[in-house]
């Protein structure tokens, strides 16, 4: 994966799958998670991924963590903006949601991310 064209075309084959609910796709660590249903057969990703052209490798699912934090003193969509690119930048982040309204922030990894870590860049 080199640029936004390569996530926008891995996105557009995998919402054509009903059994996809989400994927999110990290472009500066390289990876593609898939939330699916337990239906989805996890080499219909391999098989779509490699006619892309791309190399593919199964992480296992054990490793996938989400972690959700508090934040206090978010007020309009610049922190939104500001707090989902710092997240982003760390290391096996692989999808960022902020809640403007709950105050909250959602992070979706892989691997074992020291949850201080987030709150250090918060």
């Amino acid at each position: 994966m080199k640029c936004g064209n390569c996530v926008k075309k891995i996105k557009a084959n995998f919402s054509k799958n009903v059994h996809v609910m989400d994927i999110a796709v990290n472009l500066e660590q390289k990876y593609v998670v898939i939330t699916h249903t337990r239906d989805f057969d996890p080499q219909t990703a391999m098989n779509i991924l490699s006619e892309m052209s791309y190399q593919v490798q199964i992480i296992n699912k054990d490793k996938l963590q989400t972690l959700v934090f508090s934040v206090d003193g978010m007020q309009c969509n610049n922190c939104v903006k500001k707090i989902t690119e710092n997240m982003m930048k760390l290391e096996d982040v692989s999808r960022v949601e902020v809640s403007l309204e709950n105050k909250t922030v959602k992070l979706y990894t892989i691997g074992n991310l020291d949850y201080t870590i987030p709150q250090k860049v918060l």
